[in-house]
């Protein structure tokens, strides 16, 4: 889920496990759970984890096993998505650097 906290005077973004609620510090070890899509252009829910028992938790209760994508993955994937290149992230890095980050 998308969330946000304040850290030393700054309100910054964050994903937070839909399982646990906690925040997903390591994109690295947590991954997008979906049920797949049954028609053309259809949207679907996406639900953040950590991997390992949280994983199995949500998966638990979509059902049984779903599909995933490494979160590092399916956020590069949706910033494509959204029209915003890992070009253009490039060269926000410097602003970025100095609001908005932990």
């Amino acid at each position: 889920m998308l969330n946000v906290m304040s850290r030393s005077g700054r309100t910054v973004p964050i994903l937070c496990c839909d399982c646990c609620g906690a925040w997903i510090a390591n994109a690295g070890l947590a991954a997008a759970v979906y049920k797949p899509a049954v028609a053309d252009e259809e949207v679907g829910q996406v639900f953040l984890a950590h991997k390992g028992g949280c994983h199995d938790q949500l998966e638990a209760r979509l059902g049984g096993p779903a599909p995933w994508l490494e979160l590092t993955k399916y956020l590069e994937d949706a910033m494509h998505n959204s029209g915003h290149s890992l070009e253009d992230q490039i060269l926000n890095r410097q602003e970025d650097d100095e609001i908005g980050r932990l």
